[in-house]
Protein backbone atom coordinates (compact mmCIF):
# COMPACT_ATOMS: atom_id res chain seq x y z
CA UNK A 1 0.00 0.00 0.00
CA UNK A 2 1.31 3.37 -0.96
CA UNK A 3 1.95 5.64 2.02
CA UNK A 4 2.78 9.29 2.70
CA UNK A 5 5.84 9.07 4.85
CA UNK A 6 9.35 10.19 5.60
CA UNK A 7 11.66 7.57 7.12
CA UNK A 8 14.01 8.61 9.95
CA UNK A 9 17.17 6.72 10.79
CA UNK A 10 16.89 4.71 14.00
CA UNK A 11 20.21 5.88 15.39
CA UNK A 12 19.37 9.51 14.82
CA UNK A 13 15.96 8.96 16.39
CA UNK A 14 17.57 7.77 19.60
CA UNK A 15 19.82 10.82 19.72
CA UNK A 16 16.92 13.11 18.90
CA UNK A 17 14.95 11.77 21.79
CA UNK A 18 16.82 14.18 24.02
CA UNK A 19 15.79 17.43 22.35
CA UNK A 20 13.27 18.53 24.93
CA UNK A 21 13.63 21.59 27.09
CA UNK A 22 11.65 23.67 29.47
CA UNK A 23 10.04 26.99 28.67
CA UNK A 24 10.20 28.05 32.32
CA UNK A 25 13.24 29.58 33.92
CA UNK A 26 13.23 27.38 36.95
CA UNK A 27 15.48 25.08 38.86
CA UNK A 28 12.42 23.19 40.09
CA UNK A 29 11.34 19.94 38.53
CA UNK A 30 9.60 20.81 35.24
CA UNK A 31 5.96 19.99 34.67
CA UNK A 32 4.81 18.28 31.49
CA UNK A 33 3.12 21.52 30.37
CA UNK A 34 6.42 23.39 30.63
CA UNK A 35 7.99 21.02 28.10
CA UNK A 36 5.30 21.30 25.42
CA UNK A 37 6.67 22.91 22.27
CA UNK A 38 9.52 22.58 19.79
CA UNK A 39 13.16 22.44 20.88
CA UNK A 40 16.47 22.59 19.03
CA UNK A 41 19.81 21.05 19.92
CA UNK A 42 22.83 23.25 20.65
CA UNK A 43 25.74 20.92 21.37
CA UNK A 44 26.57 17.55 22.91
CA UNK A 45 29.43 15.83 24.69
CA UNK A 46 29.64 12.05 24.61
CA UNK A 47 31.75 9.01 25.19
CA UNK A 48 31.35 5.31 24.50
CA UNK A 49 33.07 2.00 25.10
CA UNK A 50 32.26 -0.91 22.79
CA UNK A 51 33.30 -4.44 23.81
CA UNK A 52 35.83 -6.27 21.71
CA UNK A 53 34.71 -8.99 19.33
CA UNK A 54 35.87 -12.40 18.19
CA UNK A 55 34.93 -13.75 14.78
CA UNK A 56 36.01 -17.41 14.55
CA UNK A 57 35.39 -17.59 10.80
CA UNK A 58 37.65 -14.64 10.07
CA UNK A 59 40.06 -15.65 12.83
CA UNK A 60 40.56 -12.19 14.19
CA UNK A 61 40.27 -10.75 17.64
CA UNK A 62 40.04 -7.16 18.86
CA UNK A 63 40.41 -6.00 22.42
CA UNK A 64 37.94 -3.56 23.87
CA UNK A 65 38.92 -0.09 22.62
CA UNK A 66 39.71 2.83 24.84
CA UNK A 67 36.99 5.27 25.72
CA UNK A 68 35.98 7.16 22.56
CA UNK A 69 35.15 10.76 23.42
CA UNK A 70 33.52 13.43 21.24
CA UNK A 71 32.91 16.83 22.80
CA UNK A 72 31.34 20.05 21.55
CA UNK A 73 29.35 18.42 18.73
CA UNK A 74 26.90 20.74 16.97
CA UNK A 75 23.41 19.17 17.14
CA UNK A 76 21.40 22.10 15.75
CA UNK A 77 20.10 19.84 12.96
CA UNK A 78 17.96 17.95 15.52
CA UNK A 79 14.59 19.19 16.75
CA UNK A 80 11.78 17.59 18.69
CA UNK A 81 8.18 18.53 19.37
CA UNK A 82 6.35 17.53 22.55
CA UNK A 83 2.58 17.92 22.40
CA UNK A 84 -0.12 17.94 25.06
CA UNK A 85 -1.20 14.40 24.14
CA UNK A 86 2.18 13.19 25.51
CA UNK A 87 3.30 12.28 22.01
CA UNK A 88 6.67 13.35 20.60
CA UNK A 89 7.83 13.85 17.03
CA UNK A 90 11.45 14.19 15.87
CA UNK A 91 12.54 16.46 13.01
CA UNK A 92 15.81 15.98 11.11
CA UNK A 93 17.38 18.64 8.88
CA UNK A 94 18.44 17.49 5.41
CA UNK A 95 21.40 19.52 4.15
CA UNK A 96 20.72 18.50 0.53
CA UNK A 97 17.02 19.39 0.33
CA UNK A 98 17.34 22.22 2.91
CA UNK A 99 14.17 20.95 4.57
CA UNK A 100 13.16 19.52 7.94
CA UNK A 101 12.06 15.91 7.51
CA UNK A 102 9.89 13.88 9.86
CA UNK A 103 11.73 11.35 12.00
CA UNK A 104 10.83 8.97 14.83
CA UNK A 105 7.83 9.21 17.13
CA UNK A 106 6.77 7.89 20.54
CA UNK A 107 5.35 8.65 23.99
CA UNK A 108 6.95 10.88 26.61
CA UNK A 109 6.57 11.61 30.32
CA UNK A 110 8.35 13.60 33.01
CA UNK A 111 8.73 12.75 36.69
CA UNK A 112 10.88 14.84 39.00
CA UNK A 113 14.04 15.69 37.07
CA UNK A 114 13.82 12.76 34.72
CA UNK A 115 12.28 12.53 31.24
CA UNK A 116 11.30 9.14 29.86
CA UNK A 117 10.79 8.38 26.17
CA UNK A 118 9.15 5.27 24.76
CA UNK A 119 9.73 4.98 21.03
CA UNK A 120 7.20 3.55 18.59
CA UNK A 121 8.56 0.59 16.59
CA UNK A 122 6.80 0.65 13.22
CA UNK A 123 8.26 -2.75 12.26
CA UNK A 124 6.50 -4.41 15.24
CA UNK A 125 3.57 -1.96 15.26
CA UNK A 126 3.92 -1.28 18.98
CA UNK A 127 5.65 0.92 21.56
CA UNK A 128 8.94 -0.40 22.89
CA UNK A 129 7.79 -0.40 26.52
CA UNK A 130 10.58 -2.77 27.59
CA UNK A 131 13.39 -0.44 26.49
CA UNK A 132 12.54 3.16 27.45
CA UNK A 133 15.21 5.86 27.31
CA UNK A 134 15.63 7.98 30.44
CA UNK A 135 17.35 11.35 30.64
CA UNK A 136 18.34 13.24 33.80
CA UNK A 137 17.67 16.97 33.73
CA UNK A 138 20.93 18.57 34.89
CA UNK A 139 19.85 22.16 34.28
CA UNK A 140 16.55 23.85 33.46
CA UNK A 141 16.99 27.58 33.20
CA UNK A 142 16.66 30.54 30.80
CA UNK A 143 14.73 28.52 28.20
CA UNK A 144 17.53 25.98 28.02
CA UNK A 145 17.82 22.42 29.17
CA UNK A 146 20.88 20.26 29.75
CA UNK A 147 20.21 16.54 29.74
CA UNK A 148 22.31 13.56 30.70
CA UNK A 149 21.97 10.04 29.32
CA UNK A 150 23.81 6.91 30.41
CA UNK A 151 23.26 3.29 29.45
CA UNK A 152 25.40 0.21 29.96
CA UNK A 153 24.37 -2.88 28.01
CA UNK A 154 26.19 -5.88 26.50
CA UNK A 155 26.31 -3.93 23.25
CA UNK A 156 28.29 -1.10 24.82
CA UNK A 157 28.52 1.65 27.42
CA UNK A 158 27.28 5.07 26.31
CA UNK A 159 27.15 8.51 27.89
CA UNK A 160 25.81 11.79 26.46
CA UNK A 161 25.32 15.28 27.85
CA UNK A 162 23.27 17.53 25.59
CA UNK A 163 22.00 21.10 25.69
CA UNK A 164 18.83 22.31 23.94
CA UNK A 165 16.98 25.59 23.62
CA UNK A 166 13.36 26.55 23.13
CA UNK A 167 12.83 28.08 19.70
CA UNK A 168 10.12 29.85 17.70
CA UNK A 169 6.69 28.39 17.09
CA UNK A 170 6.38 25.59 14.59
CA UNK A 171 4.60 27.73 12.01
CA UNK A 172 7.44 30.27 12.12
CA UNK A 173 10.33 27.86 11.93
CA UNK A 174 9.19 25.32 9.35
CA UNK A 175 8.73 26.11 5.66
CA UNK A 176 7.93 22.58 4.45
CA UNK A 177 4.32 21.71 3.68
CA UNK A 178 4.67 18.25 5.20
CA UNK A 179 5.01 19.34 8.83
CA UNK A 180 2.37 18.60 11.44
CA UNK A 181 0.21 21.63 12.23
CA UNK A 182 -0.82 20.30 15.63
CA UNK A 183 -4.50 20.58 14.66
CA UNK A 184 -6.64 17.53 15.33
CA UNK A 185 -10.37 16.92 15.11
CA UNK A 186 -10.26 13.14 15.03
CA UNK A 187 -12.59 11.35 17.47
CA UNK A 188 -12.01 7.61 17.57
CA UNK A 189 -15.32 7.12 19.40
CA UNK A 190 -17.45 8.89 16.79
CA UNK A 191 -19.99 6.74 14.98
CA UNK A 192 -19.08 6.00 11.37
CA UNK A 193 -21.55 7.44 8.86
CA UNK A 194 -20.25 7.36 5.30
CA UNK A 195 -20.66 10.46 3.17
CA UNK A 196 -19.29 11.44 -0.25
CA UNK A 197 -19.23 15.26 -0.41
CA UNK A 198 -19.02 16.72 -3.92
CA UNK A 199 -16.11 18.99 -2.95
CA UNK A 200 -13.84 15.93 -2.68
CA UNK A 201 -14.74 14.52 -6.10
CA UNK A 202 -12.11 15.06 -8.78
CA UNK A 203 -8.50 14.34 -9.65
CA UNK A 204 -5.97 15.42 -6.98
CA UNK A 205 -2.25 15.48 -7.72
CA UNK A 206 -0.17 14.03 -4.90
CA UNK A 207 3.19 14.40 -6.63
CA UNK A 208 4.52 15.23 -10.10
CA UNK A 209 3.92 11.61 -11.15
CA UNK A 210 0.84 10.46 -9.18
CA UNK A 211 -2.73 11.66 -8.74
CA UNK A 212 -5.71 10.30 -6.79
CA UNK A 213 -9.06 10.42 -8.59
CA UNK A 214 -12.04 10.47 -6.20
CA UNK A 215 -15.26 9.39 -7.93
CA UNK A 216 -18.88 9.66 -6.79
CA UNK A 217 -20.16 7.16 -4.21
CA UNK A 218 -16.69 6.38 -2.86
CA UNK A 219 -14.94 4.96 -5.90
CA UNK A 220 -11.61 6.08 -7.28
CA UNK A 221 -8.42 5.22 -9.13
CA UNK A 222 -4.79 6.25 -9.50
CA UNK A 223 -3.50 8.34 -12.41
CA UNK A 224 0.17 8.36 -13.45
CA UNK A 225 2.11 10.96 -15.39
CA UNK A 226 4.17 9.41 -18.17
CA UNK A 227 6.20 11.97 -20.10
CA UNK A 228 3.79 14.82 -19.42
CA UNK A 229 0.60 12.87 -20.10
CA UNK A 230 -1.72 11.60 -17.35
CA UNK A 231 -2.89 8.00 -17.84
CA UNK A 232 -4.85 5.45 -15.83
CA UNK A 233 -6.06 1.84 -15.99
CA UNK A 234 -9.31 0.33 -14.75
CA UNK A 235 -7.94 -2.68 -12.88
CA UNK A 236 -8.45 -3.88 -9.32
CA UNK A 237 -4.89 -3.07 -8.24
CA UNK A 238 -5.42 0.52 -9.36
CA UNK A 239 -8.59 1.17 -7.38
CA UNK A 240 -9.13 3.72 -4.59
CA UNK A 241 -11.97 3.67 -2.05
CA UNK A 242 -12.86 6.69 0.07
CA UNK A 243 -15.50 8.24 2.29
CA UNK A 244 -15.93 11.10 4.77
CA UNK A 245 -17.31 10.67 8.28
CA UNK A 246 -17.62 13.44 10.89
CA UNK A 247 -15.35 15.63 8.78
CA UNK A 248 -12.59 12.97 8.66
CA UNK A 249 -11.38 11.56 5.34
CA UNK A 250 -10.86 7.79 5.01
CA UNK A 251 -8.81 6.56 2.02
CA UNK A 252 -8.02 3.01 0.94
CA UNK A 253 -5.22 3.33 -1.58
CA UNK A 254 -5.96 0.06 -3.34
CA UNK A 255 -3.37 -2.42 -4.56
CA UNK A 256 -5.56 -5.49 -4.43
CA UNK A 257 -7.40 -4.88 -1.16
CA UNK A 258 -10.79 -5.70 -2.70
CA UNK A 259 -13.10 -7.01 0.03
CA UNK A 260 -10.50 -6.20 2.70
CA UNK A 261 -10.35 -2.41 2.68
CA UNK A 262 -7.84 -0.71 4.95
CA UNK A 263 -8.42 3.02 5.21
CA UNK A 264 -5.84 5.58 6.21
CA UNK A 265 -7.53 8.11 8.49
CA UNK A 266 -6.89 11.83 7.84
CA UNK A 267 -7.88 15.04 9.56
CA UNK A 268 -8.92 17.46 6.83
CA UNK A 269 -6.95 20.62 7.59
CA UNK A 270 -8.19 22.42 4.48
CA UNK A 271 -10.20 21.64 1.36
CA UNK A 272 -10.93 24.18 -1.38
CA UNK A 273 -11.71 24.02 -5.10
CA UNK A 274 -7.99 23.78 -5.82
CA UNK A 275 -6.22 22.31 -2.79
CA UNK A 276 -6.63 19.70 -0.05
CA UNK A 277 -4.37 19.46 3.03
CA UNK A 278 -4.57 16.24 5.03
CA UNK A 279 -3.05 15.35 8.41
CA UNK A 280 -2.37 11.67 9.07
CA UNK A 281 -3.86 10.54 12.41
CA UNK A 282 -1.67 7.43 12.59
CA UNK A 283 -4.70 5.12 12.48
CA UNK A 284 -5.87 2.49 10.02
CA UNK A 285 -9.60 1.70 9.87
CA UNK A 286 -11.21 -1.55 8.72
CA UNK A 287 -14.91 -2.29 8.83
CA UNK A 288 -14.29 -5.66 10.48
CA UNK A 289 -11.69 -4.60 13.04
CA UNK A 290 -12.30 -0.91 13.64
CA UNK A 291 -9.31 1.32 14.38
CA UNK A 292 -5.73 0.12 14.72
CA UNK A 293 -2.78 2.38 15.65
CA UNK A 294 -0.28 0.51 13.47
CA UNK A 295 0.78 3.65 11.56
CA UNK A 296 1.78 5.87 14.49
CA UNK A 297 5.10 6.63 12.79
CA UNK A 298 3.01 8.67 10.31
CA UNK A 299 1.03 10.62 12.90
CA UNK A 300 1.09 14.36 12.24
CA UNK A 301 2.47 14.06 8.71
CA UNK A 302 0.81 16.50 6.29
CA UNK A 303 0.03 15.78 2.66
CA UNK A 304 -1.00 18.50 0.22
CA UNK A 305 -3.10 17.51 -2.81
CA UNK A 306 -3.62 19.89 -5.74
CA UNK A 307 -6.67 19.74 -8.03
CA UNK A 308 -5.95 19.05 -11.70
CA UNK A 309 -8.14 18.63 -14.78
Amino acid sequence: MKTFRFIGMALVAVLMCVNFTSCKDSEDSPSSSSLIGVWEGIEADSWSIVPGSHDEDEEWWTDSPDKQTDNGVDISNYRIEFNSEMFYRIYLYNEISKMWNLGGVGKWSVSGKKITLVSYDSSDNKYDEENPDEYNILEHKDSKMTLEYYKNTPAGENYRKMTFKQIATKDEMFDADDINTGDSSFDINAKIKKEYPSKYIGKWKRSSSEAMDFIENGGGRWWFNYGGSWETEYIEDNRITWFVSNGILFIDEGEGNVGNEEYYVYNVIKVTDSQMVLENTGYIYTEDGGYDDIEMDLKGELTTLTKID
